[in-house]
């Protein structure tokens, strides 16, 4: 849970109202870079095991 504070000052400064609750948030609104960072990583991996299948079967041809 996260909290969100607002202040609502009034007129006189003194005098200022404090609102506190609480909201529910996701996980992946939090962690939102360590998906992103994984999903690149994965990409980069698959793409050189992809591009190094293709220049396996070239050397096999030639």
């Amino acid at each position: 849970m996260l909290s969100e504070i607002t202040l609502n000052p009034t007129l006189s400064e003194q005098t200022s109202e404090c609102h506190i609750g609480e909201c529910l948030i996701d996980r992946a609104e939090i962690d939102c870079y360590p998906y992103a960072t994984r999903g690149v990583l994965f990409g980069i991996l698959f793409g050189s095991l992809f591009w190094g299948a293709i220049a396996g079967v070239f050397m096999l041809l030639l």
